[in-house]
């Protein structure tokens, strides 16, 4: 089983994490609610890191797994 490490996030990873969301959001079976403003919102995560902690998980390669807010 790979290591999972928890750390805040890189201003260099804010724009995959904000595809990475995005895409999370669009693979709900079922919620094609989410509108292309809304998916501005969830990329902009430079923004969100402005106001708040925002945290990522990579492998021990160093990939992106996921992030919160």
């Amino acid at each position: 089983m790979p290591e999972i490490a928890v750390r805040p996030a890189l201003p260099a990873e804010h724009a995959a994490l904000g595809e990475l969301t995005v895409a999370a959001y669009r693979s709900v079976p079922g919620d094609s609610s989410t509108s292309p403003g809304y998916e501005t919102t969830l990329r902009n995560v430079a923004e969100r890191a402005r106001h708040a902690v925002v945290l990522v998980a990579v492998d021990a390669d160093g990939t992106l797994l996921g992030g919160v807010t």
